[in-house]
């Protein structure tokens, strides 16, 4: 749960300090994050049931570039395409970083005693 929190925290730091015109407030950088953090769990587990290729999570992961584009879209209608998708390549270098670090913390405490 702090996980969570922690990375909409980010995505809106990052959305308010790349564009100076952002309408996304705290709700709108949790959405963002929330929103293909369930589509990837629910994916994810599709997936594992069915034993696919796990090659499979990485397309499932990629819905954390489609969604905030399409939320960011949904949003601010004014934007360009080159503002929206960079806007949601950054997102998604936030996510997958978040994604990292969480992973090598967990892995740490699981093997450190």
């Amino acid at each position: 749960m702090i996980q969570i929190l922690v990375t909409a925290a980010f995505i809106l730091l990052f959305l308010k300090l790349s564009d100076k015109e952002n309408v996304i407030d705290y709700f709108g950088a949790f959405t963002i994050y929330l929103a293909p953090l369930a589509l990837v769990f629910a994916l994810s587990f599709v997936i594992n049931f069915f034993q696919l290729p796990v090659l499979l999570h990485f397309i499932a992961y990629a819905s954390f570039f489609v969604v905030p584009f399409l939320i960011i879209n949904a949003i601010c209608k004014d934007y360009t395409v080159r503002k929206k998708v960079l806007l949601s390549l950054g997102v998604f270098a936030i996510v997958i970083t978040t994604q990292i670090i969480q992973s090598v913390i967990s892995y740490s405490l699981q093997h450190s005693a």
